[in-house]
């Protein structure tokens, strides 16, 4: 199962070593973030060659849509055998998404820290729907150097954020769990930016390293409705927000 990203493990929000506050009570803490992918497709027009005019953008609320109807899973949360509440996945549903609905990053902190999810929010009240299945992200390393990334500090002992270098693979894939429809999909790399550090609640730190804002620069290949695409664009995720569930 892909819940738990290829970013937790890898690259974008690595498993770092984590001080981390246990839960006290029954909500789960998350830091949230917006996803907003903007990528531009070229792909062979119906008069042959690749003009830019014919450019197909694809961006969130694109895949939004895209994923409208196909199974998902909502995000909520039990209590495991200590008592201590953990992010759980509900039973599979299919949705129609609003037009007001948000692609999220949702990390879960404390002593859940390394859960994350790539969610769609939408509704009143809010859900979000785990489609964490539907993407997968690497971070590429080289050889045997040991790592994966440059990490480099603020230098400031009031500041303990990190800012982190390295080149990030995205993968999505609109049928990855089956369906009817065309297939839209894509690989994409490039150069990443991602800033990190502790998530404070009431002057209390609850977990040290929480991925607080990104930026990549991608370009890779892509297919829709089976014809070939060469892609370039963003992918960016901000306004790190702290919820409970």
């Amino acid at each position: 199962m892909k819940r738990i990203i290829g970013w937790v493990v890898t690259g974008i929000f690595g498993l770092a070593v984590t001080s981390a506050k246990a839960q006290t009570d029954t909500n789960v803490d998350f830091l949230a973030l917006r996803l907003q992918i903007s990528l531009k497709c070229y792909t062979n027009s119906d008069a042959g060659g690749t003009v830019e005019s014919n450019a197909v953008r694809l961006n969130s609320k694109d895949i939004i849509q895209l994923l409208s109807g196909r199974l998902t899973f909502p995000i909520g949360k039990i209590l495991n055998g200590d008592g201590t509440p953990i992010p759980h996945r509900g039973p599979g549903t299919m949705t129609n998404y609003s037009n007001n609905a948000k692609l999220m990053l949702l990390q879960a902190l404390g002593t859940n820290h390394g859960t994350v999810y790539v969610a769609v929010r939408d509704g009143h009240p809010r859900v979000d729907y785990d489609v964490s299945d539907y993407f997968t992200f690497n971070t590429r390393g080289f050889e045997s150097t040991g790592t994966n990334q440059v990490v480099g500090s603020s230098a400031n002992p009031n500041n303990p954020e990190t800012t982190s270098l390295y080149v990030d693979e995205v993968t999505f894939d609109s049928l990855a769990l089956g369906g009817d429809g065309d297939r839209l999909a894509f690989d994409v790399d490039g150069f990443t930016k991602e800033r990190r550090g502790p998530v404070t609640v009431r002057n209390e730190v609850i977990d040290t390293d929480a991925s607080k804002n990104l930026h990549a620069d991608v370009g890779g290949t892509g297919s829709i409705a089976g014809n070939f695409m060469v892609i370039r664009g963003t992918i960016d995720a901000s306004g790190p927000v702290h919820e409970t569930k």
